[in-house]
């Protein structure tokens, strides 16, 4: 990436998450099915992990997909996103408010549910998004019911983890097979504790990193100058 030109910054957070969903559809219709995006979170409040301020980018890179590959609520059409574990999806689906929150006690508590109620504005990313926490396998097969659905269009990776590695392999390969593009967004695939020194990181790159093209990247240097972007390219 040494040759690529440096870019502007976005002007707003809503100009990137533009940026990104636009470079994700160009890439797929440029034929990419294996996507990788890194938007750089550090500028969130440094007590919460990486996962924790991609919630927000997630949302965007969401509702943009829907919009742009069809999955609106006048279709039956779903994008799937999978967050690393169950715990993390139920928050998702929490914050995103595609759940309702159990109604508290006592009448003052009754209260504050009408007025919460009264501002409430609906789910905050489209009725076709599919929150679910990565499957196990068990020995070459997933546990629990199929992971994609006929209505899936897209499949979203939030914050994948090195330990993930065998699910997402399994994951790609039955989207590869079904036609769907898969997109990660700030995969941490490569962890010392995990995966090790020396061959066998490279074996990680081999079956599975490097199968994914780099189309949206946000990351500011220690000096405050972005470093380049790729452009997405067929794969």
């Amino acid at each position: 990436d040494a040759d690529l030109p440096y870019t502007d910054l976005p002007d707003s957070f809503d100009d990137a998450l533009e940026e990104m969903v636009q470079s994700v559809s160009t890439a797929a219709m440029q034929g990419t099915s294996s996507m990788t995006i890194e938007f750089d979170t550090s500028a969130g409040d440094a007590t919460y992990t990486t996962l924790k301020n991609s919630v927000p980018v997630a949302q965007g890179l969401l509702t943009g997909l829907c919009m742009s590959l069809g999955a609106m609520p006048d279709t039956n059409n779903t994008v799937a996103c999978f967050f690393p574990d169950e715990g993390a999806a139920a928050l998702a689906r929490q914050e995103w408010k595609l759940v309702k929150p159990k109604p508290k006690k006592g009448m003052k508590a009754a209260a504050e549910d009408e007025e919460e109620e009264e501002e409430d504005t609906g789910p905050l990313v489209p009725p076709g998004v599919r929150v679910k926490g990565l499957p196990r396998l068990a020995g070459d097969s997933m546990i629990g019911p199929s992971i994609i659905e006929d209505s899936d269009v897209a499949i979203v990776l939030i914050c994948p983890r090195a330990e993930d590695l065998t699910s997402l392999e399994k994951l790609n390969e039955e989207a590869s097979m079904s036609g769907l593009p898969v997109i990660m967004m700030n995969p941490s695939l490569i962890d010392m504790g995990t995966t090790g020194f020396g061959y066998a990181s490279r074996l990680v790159r081999e079956r599975l990193i490097n199968n994914f093209s780099i189309v949206y990247q946000l990351r500011t240097t220690a000096w405050g100058r972005p470093i380049p972007k790729p452009k997405p390219k067929p794969k």
